[in-house]
């Protein structure tokens, strides 16, 4: 995960209830746990979130993110619709704060090699 990331540290969790983030934070041994978006957005230590919340809630969650000037990566689908997706890009684009959307399979070996194909006009 991020964790294992170079130059990363997960500072800081929220989960919905504060039982459960301090769970989490417990057993993979995160220092702070939060049950709010704000308390999370409000630490000083929280220099970017990763939103990998229920849909829907991506849209509270993302403009509260953009709003903290925050650099933000997100699970998809970034919301429940084209409307919500577009609010919360244009929030990031307003706030000049980076956002990108979580897709691993982007950089898969195969999925690479095809697009190298195609490319190449194979």
């Amino acid at each position: 995960g991020f964790y294992k990331a170079k130059g990363s540290r997960l500072v800081a969790v929220m989960r919905r209830t504060l039982s459960a983030a301090q769970d989490f934070a417990e057993r993979h041994g995160v220092p702070r746990a939060y049950g709010t978006v704000d308390a999370l957005l409000s630490d000083e230590a929280v220099n970017a979130v990763y939103v990998a919340s229920p849909v829907g809630s991506h849209l509270e969650h993302a403009l509260a993110a953009a709003k903290a000037g925050l650099p933000t990566i997100m699970e998809k689908p970034l919301g429940r619709c084209a409307e919500e997706a577009r609010q919360i890009v244009e929030a990031f684009e307003s706030a000049g704060v980076p956002l990108w959307v979580a897709y691993y399979r982007r950089s898969h070996p195969c999925w690479l090699a095809l697009k190298a194909m195609l490319e190449r006009g194979d």
